[in-house]
């Protein structure tokens, strides 16, 4: 067997280190909501909207600076940024609970929006170098699952450790920053030696013009229905919690505690959907998926009942988080040789966008009621799948047929 089709589970365990890092650096972004409905229960935060504009504050900062570290990326292979953004993240994340002070709560959210926007395009581009083109969407979904995982333990860990320890409970995010930068730390040659061979694959590509061109048009498309998707999945990850407490009555710990499950579920769903993604095509997975969640929100929001509502919210976490691999291979292939810029969008932003819109439906719970933010949501969601049909084929077939 090839080594390009043992990306799972031969001699190449290179994605896997990059699972793990993906998953340490999303635990911080994970927990962040978690953190913040903590200190809401315990009356340090009182508003919705206060606590979107947390969230804002991280998410702007994270939109900002992705690109930039996305094109630094492509300049040269920089593997070592993914250590900067997990550490700048986890001790950013783990200073919030030792302060009720809400101006240096503001920069810890800051400086956490900052690290993770320094270790996407990074890591996603690391993670292009390492997998085979032609099994690209089950590599990249190897990598978008430790971003699931990450989303999925942040909440527990924090919850369990804030029960326990009360605020400074977050100091617990420190240890998995630590643990996975020794791997990092030990791989960088290894991950530099990959990405140059990658680079030098397309600068002779281009030189013997059999380059294939990048098509930024078609990637705007794709980067409309990102902000589209990317505002579903933030405001299921900040208000889930909430909307446990608040409109169902549940405990904050049972909030989180579905929170991770939605996670959970996305991790499965992550890993189908790349598997699908290469059977199918990376088009039609996406489309589809975002086509069977919207009769999904709008029956949610219909229902108010603990049972109907989480048998709701699973198979539309499982639709959502199964366009992830789609959407950055898709994003890869059309700005092909801007792996690092096309990662920083659509892995990064298709997170931190939805940040920055976190204070409007903050702004609509707090007005109308919290049920209303999930119709928001729900429209999103008619908005991304109507996008995602008009996004160009993505297919390396079709490429060639454009030479």
């Amino acid at each position: 067997m090839k080594s390009s089709t043992s990306i799972f589970y031969r001699k190449n365990y290179d994605p896997y280190f990059l699972l793990a890092a993906h998953t340490c650096c999303d635990m911080n972004q994970g927990a962040l909501p978690a953190i913040l409905a903590f200190l809401y229960y315990h009356g340090i935060l009182t508003t919705f909207e206060s606590i979107a504009w947390f969230v804002f504050a991280s998410n702007l900062v994270s939109s900002v600076v992705q690109p930039l570290t996305g094109y630094l990326s492509d300049r040269r292979p920089r593997p070592w940024l993914m250590i900067l953004g997990i550490v700048s993240a986890a001790v950013s994340t783990a200073f919030i609970g030792f302060t009720d002070n809400h101006t240096i709560m503001m920069l810890c959210c800051l400086i956490n929006g900052i690290g993770i926007a320094i270790f996407h395009p990074a890591g996603g581009k690391t993670t292009h170098a390492v997998v085979s083109g032609s099994h690209l969407g089950r590599g990249l979904s190897l990598f978008y699952v430790g971003g699931n995982l990450g989303f999925a333990a942040g909440p527990v860990l924090v919850t369990l450790s804030m029960t326990f320890f009360g605020p400074k409970g977050t100091l617990i995010m420190i240890v998995p920053a630590i643990l996975i930068t020794l791997i990092l730390a030990y791989m960088n040659a290894k991950f530099v030696h990959a990405l140059r061979k990658e680079k030098r694959k397309i600068t002779r590509a281009r030189e013997s013009g059999q380059s294939r061109r990048e098509r930024p048009g078609a990637f705007s498309v794709l980067t409309v229905a990102i902000f589209f998707r990317a505002t579903m999945f933030f405001a299921l990850n900040t208000f889930i919690p909430l909307y446990w407490v608040k409109i169902l009555g549940q405990t904050v710990e049972t909030g989180n505690t579905v929170l991770s499950i939605i996670a959970l579920m996305g991790a499965i769903a992550t890993l189908c959907g790349g598997f699908m993604a290469d059977r199918i095509g990376l088009n039609k997975m996406f489309s589809y998926a975002l086509t069977a969640m919207t009769p999904l929100l709008i029956a949610f929001c219909s229902v108010q009942n603990m049972y109907v509502n989480l048998a709701l919210i699973i198979p539309t976490a499982f639709f959502l988080y199964s366009t992830s691999a789609p959407m950055m291979a898709i994003g890869q292939r059309f700005l092909c040789n801007h792996t690092g810029l096309a990662s920083g969008i659509t892995v990064g932003l298709a997170v931190s966008f939805g940040g920055i819109t976190a204070p409007v439906l903050g702004w609509i719970g707090d007005t109308y009621g919290l049920n209303s933010t999930f119709w928001a949501v729900a429209a999103c969601s008619a908005g991304a799948m109507i996008v995602s049909y008009l996004i160009p084929n993505a297919d390396l077939k079709e490429d060639e047929k454009q030479k």
